[in-house]
């Protein structure tokens, strides 16, 4: 037989065809592809039912999250992923009766409070619930990869305020004998590099208390590990720092009054210098920004190094008499003083000047000596007791005579002390106190007048009395002069010149 097609039909109903002789057994190629749709539904129905199964563990997933937390979780540090809201309060409750708080101090060493010692404790809240149920349980799948999502919960505490204030109190920080001050930023003389420089301030570790407190109080309500009490300006802080304008101004002035220095000669108790570097202290600025030396800085240096030092005038001195008594004498106006207010101008002058000078300090009042005696061996000597008076010339007696001194009451008796004689008339008229009239209470014509004090006591002649010495001062003493015979007078008026130290006893 010939070949031929054979037309058949496909289970879908479409034309199947073949050729090339009659079948053999039956049977042909095209039932074939009815096994091949049959394999396909098979695999579309695993895939639906995979899908279902996906669907249905998202969901369940979802609702897991509503009461647990999800992937990559952690609140105060602690991982919570899958724990419920339980569990995370519990978490929350045992860091609270666990909490310490480190008190980082400004030495960078630290101290811990404990929550134990304050009584706090755990107030259940909202604030783990509400992130809970803002977390999105059904977009889980979206944390699944991402990274860690840390949170800082804070949890509502209770305390005891008392044990706060107590707890706080012991402190070693707190203990006044471990506050150091804080210290300004000042303008001082930095040896090493000769020269003034800008020293900066320093903090110390004083603790502003109110502060200290409320920052504390503010990290235990919060439950924060740690609290840096600089960064939380607990510290009294000081009050000037290093970039201030005027200091660099400060300096640079110093330096300029630096370069000068005076050498005070003080004859046998030596030399004192005052050198331009220690003027730091004694600059103030002006309205215009500049500086210059404060008067009142320089008075009160002159004060304490040189009058408290050098003065003698007024102090108890010792004396021995012409009958060989050894006494001690005070008062007067003689010896050394330093015109303060003289010293105070020349200091200025010689330290802006710049200049390097030796010289004495401006005296009000000088002696013979800085050594004891400072009268020298020269001077008068007046004893009110032996109503006498000797003139010693080079440690001998030149002259002497009977006296008489003031009434011994409080307007007319004879001053005592060291003196010089300030004056010679001759002749004077001595006169008591001015009247209203203009007239005087008493005056007394005088050959010889010698005065020692400006007030009005002297040494003098008085034709007017008949005897001399002994007792006479006690009833019919003089108004304090002291009263000699006039011949005497003139002799000790022709011997002594202006200056010679009085020594009244």
């Amino acid at each position: 037989m010939g070949n031929r097609f054979y037309r058949g039909y496909a289970p879908d109903g479409s034309e199947a065809r073949g050729g090339g002789g009659a079948p053999s057994g039956g049977k042909h190629a095209a039932p074939e592809a009815p096994k091949k749709k049959a394999s396909g539904k098979k695999i579309g129905l695993v895939v639906g039912i995979v899908a279902a199964a996906l669907v249905v563990a998202y969901i369940g997933m979802g609702v897991f999250f509503t009461s647990h937390f999800g992937f990559n979780t952690s609140i105060n540090g602690q991982d919570v992923s899958f724990k419920t809201l339980d569990q995370v309060e519990s978490i929350l409750k045992n860091q609270v009766d666990t909490y310490e708080l480190t008190i980082q101090k400004i030495d960078g060493t630290s101290e811990v409070l404990k929550g134990s010692d304050i009584g706090l404790t755990y107030q259940s809240d909202n604030r783990a619930a509400e992130l809970l149920s803002n977390q999105h349980a059904f977009a889980w799948a979206t944390r699944v990869a991402s990274a860690a999502d840390p949170v800082e919960l804070h949890p509502d505490v209770t305390y005891n305020q008392q044990e706060l204030t107590t707890a706080l109190n012991k402190l070693n920080l707190m203990q006044a004998a471990n506050q150091v001050a804080p210290t300004d930023a000042t303008v001082g003389y930095d040896a090493a590099a000769s020269q003034y420089v800008v020293v900066p301030e320093q903090w110390g570790s004083t603790i502003n208390t109110d502060v200290f407190y409320a920052a504390v109080t503010a990290a235990v309500e919060d439950t924060r590990p740690t609290i840096d009490l600089k960064a939380a300006n607990c510290y009294v802080a000081p009050a000037v720092y290093s970039d201030d304008a005027g200091l660099a101004s400060k300096a640079a002035a110093c330096n300029e009054y630096a370069r000068g220095s005076i050498v005070y000669d003080l004859g046998s108790k030596g030399t004192l210098e005052l050198s331009g570097s220690a003027v730091a202290d004694w600059l103030v600025q002006g309205d215009d920004g500049t500086y210059t030396i404060d008067d009142d800085s320089i008075r009160s240096w002159v004060k304490e190094n040189l009058s408290a030092n050098l003065d003698t005038v007024g102090s108890s001195r010792s004396f021995t008499t012409a009958t060989g008594s050894s006494i001690t004498v005070s008062g007067g106006t003689y010896g050394w003083k330093v015109d303060v207010d003289d010293e105070v101008s020349q200091i200025k002058e010689d330290l802006e000047s710049a200049g390097q000078v030796t010289r004495e300090p401006v005296w009000s009042s000088k002696a013979v000596s800085h050594t004891q005696p400072e009268w020298g061996s020269t001077y008068v000597e007046v004893s009110i007791p032996a109503q006498h008076v000797w003139y010693i010339v080079n440690g001998s007696v030149a002259f002497d005579s009977d006296v008489v001194t003031g009434l011994p009451t409080a307007k007319r008796a004879t001053c005592t002390g060291v003196y010089s004689i300030l004056e010679k008339q001759s002749p004077s008229v001595l006169r008591g106190p001015q009247k209203p009239d203009g007239t005087y209470e008493w005056e007394s014509p005088v050959n010889y007048w010698m005065r020692i004090t400006w007030s009005g006591t002297g040494l003098h002649d008085a034709n007017w009395r008949s005897s001399f010495g002994g007792t006479i001062y006690q009833s019919n003493g003089s108004h304090g002069c002291v009263n000699m015979p006039p011949a005497k007078a003139q002799e000790l008026y022709s011997m002594l010149s202006v200056g010679t130290p009085v020594i009244m006893y």
